[in-house]
């Protein structure tokens, strides 16, 4: 079964992204994908210390593309059907894209 979300790129994202673009050799990388049954409010205000500190499940990204033609980052994350299968009555509250920076810190880069 595939789900999709909506995803907004958070402030903090945004912020990341303008900061790696005006300091040569500074970065941010995909690392991980979390998911919580819980919902706080997905806004693009959210930083990482306001997500879920204890998700249900958490994940690298399958794949990665991109389309500077169409302004879009695809990411496909994959939860193992055993997961879905024993955790049925999981709500899927909220989903995070965690990136790490320069520094290997990690921020909230999208919510949804």
């Amino acid at each position: 079964m595939a789900l999709t979300f909506t995803i907004y790129i958070t402030d903090e994202g945004i912020r990341a992204t303008r900061e790696t673009q005006q300091n040569p050799g500074w970065y941010i990388i995909p690392y991980q994908f979390r998911v919580s049954d819980t919902n706080r409010g997905v806004d693009a205000t959210r930083t990482y210390n306001s997500i879920d500190p204890n998700p249900w499940y958490s994940g690298v990204f399958s794949t990665l593309s991109a389309s500077g033609t169409e302004n879009k980052i695809i990411h496909s994350v994959v939860i193992p059907p055993v997961l879905t299968t024993a955790t049925v009555e999981k709500n899927y509250g909220e989903i995070y894209f965690i990136y790490k920076n320069h520094n290997d810190e990690e921020i909230l880069f999208a919510i949804g």
